[in-house]
């Protein structure tokens, strides 16, 4: 059972070219059963911190302090401002689950970019 907070790998339509995609991370923020469907909201995870000096993106950016115990390779940050409505069967290889802090700053940074 998919709960939140877990990391997975799932294939990510580009923005501007949605006929391409990108096998990347996400983590679910959300699940909910809809006539026995299990459909996720997730949010996108990038490995591009912040720049210096900062670009407009990287006010969405939270980072991922414990990466290592959620299965990421290296530093690694949540796009807040990247959420997205997916089936459960989209997701591919589970990487780990993120740690509770972690966790909770990244739906704080979601909720107020919402």
């Amino acid at each position: 059972m998919t709960q939140v907070g877990d990391i997975y790998l799932v294939e990510v339509a580009f923005e501007d070219d949605p006929s391409k995609s990108k096998e990347r991370p996400v983590v679910v923020i959300d699940v909910d059963e809809q006539d026995n469907i299990t459909v996720l909201a997730i949010s996108e995870i990038t490995s591009q911190g912040p720049k210096n000096p900062p670009k407009y993106f990287d006010q969405f950016k939270t980072p991922i302090n414990k990466w290592k115990q959620a299965g990421l390779d290296k530093m690694s940050y949540v796009k807040a401002n990247k959420v997205n409505i997916i089936e459960e069967q989209a997701l591919k290889k589970h990487l780990g689950s993120m740690e509770f802090e972690d966790l909770y700053r990244a739906i704080k940074k979601i909720e107020e970019t919402l």
